[in-house]
């Protein structure tokens, strides 16, 4: 028998087919980079975040945070977002709340990736010149003491001595007139007193300050964290090894896409010993170590006296180790270290120091 059907059943047949197969095609609302992990989901919704007092890590899923209510970095998948880009999706809006909590905790940086992101758009891993000091406590306002070389971007680890908005707005001051083509990228140090809970864009502005996150800048992903070992200042922490495998290992799980690690503090047993006292931290350690792909280059300060070239064991990283370089400029005052203190330049990706000083 032949059924006879009008044109509007025919319409009607043909829309719920479309209908179905753009249902199919979209799939669930993940968020940018992958699914949303359950835990973060719930704290998205509730506004909920994890913190960590200093001296203890709730269980292994303890996160960063001050003891000051410092919002925390969560180990969740999202999309890098560009300068000035937004980052909503068409349904998504979990998603969007999830970076926005990502960018919120680094208090002014305005691209924060979370670990295991998609790396943004474009060239990835481009050669640059990067330009490395730290821990100029205060001597930046000496004129032709600190030399800093020309270069494509400057990665700063900390302890700035900001402690008021007119010293980090004389820090800026300071960062612009240098001969730096690109961003200038820093995370905090211990001495740096003045920067918890504070909005890293008032304090610095023009800086790229990244605390407890990953971020693409200049086609290279830089994960930063001003945490140490209880030392003294901010930014301090009192935890067992266990505690601090657990630590760290939240900030940088081993699937994280990291290109250049920037601390301020070095990791435990290499360019740390300060007065015959090893300065380290082993959760640190053991968390790069553990990164199922090997970073580029680690740039740290803190521990004055060990400026300098360092190598850090890896085994996956070509050689077995990556390259490890102490910024710290603070002994440019002692004549005996006035030039072997001076920023270096290394060149990337060959990851090779081409220059020292101006």
């Amino acid at each position: 028998m032949h059924a006879r059907f009008s044109r509007y059943q025919v319409a009607g047949v043909i829309f719920v087919l479309v209908t179905g197969f753009v249902a199919f095609y979209r799939g669930p609302a993940d968020s940018p980079g992958g699914p949303v992990a359950p835990e973060v989901a719930r704290s998205v919704q509730t506004g909920d975040s994890s913190t960590a007092k200093s001296g203890s890590v709730a269980a292994s899923t303890a996160a960063t945070a001050s003891d000051e209510g410092q919002r925390t970095s969560v180990p969740a998948r999202a999309g890098a977002v560009q300068p000035g880009a937004t980052t909503t999706g068409a349904t998504d809006s979990e998603a969007a709340a999830l970076v926005a909590a990502a960018e919120a905790s680094t208090m002014g940086s305005t691209t924060a990736v979370t670990p295991g992101g998609v790396p943004a758009a474009g060239r990835r891993r481009p050669p640059i010149r990067a330009v490395l000091v730290s821990d100029t406590h205060g001597l930046y306002k000496e004129p032709g003491l600190i030399k800093v070389p020309a270069g494509d971007m400057l990665l700063f680890p900390g302890d700035v001595e900001v402690g008021s908005v007119a010293e980090g707005r004389a820090f800026s001051h300071w960062l612009q007139g240098l001969p730096i083509k690109g961003p200038r990228v820093i995370t905090w140090g211990n001495m740096d007193t003045g920067t918890r809970g504070r909005n890293a864009a008032e304090l610095v502005p023009g800086a790229t300050v990244i605390v407890d996150a990953i971020q693409e800048v200049n086609g290279y992903r830089i994960f930063g964290s001003p945490w140490t070992p209880r030392f003294a200042g901010a930014y301090q922490l009192e935890l067992d090894e266990a505690e601090s495998v657990a630590f760290w290992s939240r900030l940088l799980p081993p699937s994280s896409d990291v290109d250049i690690i920037l601390t301020h503090g070095p990791p435990r047993g290499i360019a740390d010993t300060a007065r015959g006292v090893s300065r380290g931290d082993i959760g640190l350690l053991k968390a790069v170590q553990a990164l199922e792909k090997p970073p580029l280059l680690w740039v740290c300060g803190h521990i004055h006296e060990q400026y300098g070239e360092h190598r850090v064991p890896h085994p996956r990283a070509p050689g077995g180790s990556i390259l490890l370089i102490n910024s710290a400029a603070y002994y440019v005052q002692k004549p005996e270290h006035a030039a072997k203190v001076q920023p270096r330049v290394v060149a990337l990706p060959e990851v090779k120091v081409v220059a020292q000083g101006a």
